[in-house]
């Protein structure tokens, strides 16, 4: 994939939003998965990223009771450039389209950008 197709996934990142109120959670995981990946770490498990992004969104988020800090690591798969490889088992929320912020902590729960390989953005 080209640079210019990559960088127009990462400008179409379907952000939360509420009259002029946006949620940083996606922005913010991205950033952190850059900073990683750039370090030459190609995945990124969500208990190595939670308290870094439990962190950010203390510092840069609006006030919140919870930060659903699982929300990014799972829904960045719908913009197309995030995959997660989970297993199955993953205890899912009453809605069933997320797993539980526990079910995380599994060891195989880890991920990164997609590549070309596997329908995404190739970085």
């Amino acid at each position: 994939m080209k640079r210019e197709s990559v960088l127009k996934l990462f400008d179409a990142l379907n952000t939360w939003k509420q009259g002029d109120q946006r949620a940083p959670h996606k922005p913010l995981l991205v950033l952190y998965a850059l900073g990683q990946w750039q370090s030459g770490h190609t995945n990124v498990t969500f208990v190595e990223a939670e308290p870094e992004l439990t962190a950010r969104l203390r510092e840069f988020g609006p006030p919140r009771k919870s930060n659903h800090r699982e929300q990014p690591f799972w829904r960045l798969q719908n913009d197309g450039v995030w995959a997660v490889d989970a297993p199955a088992s993953l205890p899912r929320k009453t809605s069933g389209d997320i797993p539980r912020g526990h079910g995380f902590a599994f060891p195989r729960c880890a991920r990164g950008f997609r590549t070309g390989s596997s329908g995404g953005a190739a970085l």
